[in-house]
């Protein structure tokens, strides 16, 4: 019987040992304080769901004690790695700690739908195993960092619902395991980057509601897996690529164009985009085209010369007619905006007078010191050596 209790003892202490060496299989010390800088950056105390992470009994650095962190709520922790963080929806506030890019064998960052305020850290893209990267909706600034382009593996990347600017980074084209690319609703500027294109694996792409500029590049047409393609509300112009014709797997009235300044005179394309565009016409949602300018002195203020001279189409220095300038570069007997056309910046010299310029130097001799002479010979038009005719 005393052999039977104690073999019973003996097998209890083993189970308690081995029991305590399992609760002790700690994480890494720089993955732990990556941890703690999160919950200290974002005000742990006050987050919707905190629990384990303070859980008595404390570790010196006032924590739950180390080999406790797959126990810390939103923390999954596999072979002694933290692998995952989901915190969405869990009043996290302050900023993004760097030293998140400690966590190398992260495979899920989903920080989405909180108050999270800053930057966000170029340290992220060391996170190269990284599956999943969630931090819309929230009040991010600053650009969005091109180390991202360094998360080769990334399948999902949800940025919107912030205040980001900047230019979309051509290195987001290296993520070509993509299927998942949210940057909507943000202020991001310049033009969509032809690199995006690369992302042949990706089935969502909304970049709507920020202000991008230029045209839809015809790299996009690469994209045959897209299902879903929103542009909207930007100041996207010009006419679309053929190439969208290549997107055959975009769902029906599930993608949208609208509220741009977009357009085609390809009938198949115009047919192949309406039963695409949610609401079936993707012409009517355009946005007008206001001008104040013929700036190709066509008679009409329309989107030619739009497509002639971009931002310029806007220019005020101008009357119906054409522009009030100060000289007939042209020698055409008008001064109008045909002479802005040939010399751009030029057109309102004031070294000239109606008939011409003042020069020194007839340089193809044809009897007449004029603006012919600059036309053919630029900056040496105004030669003084040279003798006058």
């Amino acid at each position: 019987m005393r052999k039977i209790i104690m073999l019973g003892f003996v097998l209890l202490l083993i189970s308690g040992i081995l029991g305590v060496s399992s609760a002790q299989a700690a994480i890494p010390a720089i993955e732990r304080a990556a941890l703690i800088a999160l919950y200290n950056n974002t005000n742990g105390d006050l987050w919707s769901n905190n629990s384990g992470w303070k859980e008595p009994p404390l570790h010196s650095d006032g924590f739950a004690m180390p080999g406790t962190e797959d126990s810390w709520y939103g923390v999954t922790v596999a072979a002694e790695y933290v692998r995952s963080l989901y915190l969405n929806y869990n009043q996290l506030t302050g900023i993004i700690p760097p030293e998140l890019g400690n966590l190398t064998n992260l495979e899920w960052l989903d920080l989405f739908s909180n108050q999270l305020t800053g930057s966000i850290p170029s340290e992220l893209g060391n996170l190269t195993n990284l599956t999943g990267l969630s931090l819309g909706d929230n009040q991010l600034t600053g650009s969005i960092p091109p180390e991202l382009g360094n998360l080769t593996n990334l399948q999902n990347l949800e940025l919107s619902y912030n205040q980001l600017t900047g230019i979309i980074p051509p290195e987001l084209g290296n993520l070509t395991n993509l299927e998942w690319l949210y940057l909507g609703s943000n202020q991001l500027t310049g033009s969509i980057p032809p690199e995006l294109g690369n992302l042949t694996n990706l089935q969502n792409l909304l970049l709507c509601s920020n202000q991008l500029t230029g045209s839809i590049p015809p790299e996009l047409g690469s994209m045959t897996n897209l299902l879903q393609l929103w542009v909207y509300s930007n100041q996207l112009s010009g006419p679309l690529p053929i190439e969208l014709l290549n997107l055959t797997n975009l769902y029906d009235y599930k993608s949208d164009l609208c509220s741009n300044y977009l357009y085609t005179d390809n009938i198949a394309l115009r047919d192949f985009l309406n039963t695409k565009q949610i609401g079936g016409d993707w012409e009517r949602c355009q946005l007008p085209l206001i001008c104040k300018c013929d700036i190709n002195v066509d008679g009409k203020c329309d989107m030619q010369d739009w497509l002639l001279f971009g931002e310029d189409w806007g220019r005020t220095d101008c009357n119906e007619a054409g522009v009030d300038c100060e000289c007939d570069l042209n020698v055409d007997g008008k001064c109008d905006m045909q002479d802005w056309l040939l010399f751009g910046e030029d057109w309102g010299r004031t070294d000239c007078n109606e008939a011409g310029v003042d020069c020194e130097c007839d340089l193809n001799v044809d009897g007449k010191c004029d603006m012919q002479d600059w036309l053919l010979f630029g900056e040496d038009w105004g030669r003084t050596d040279c003798p006058i005719p």
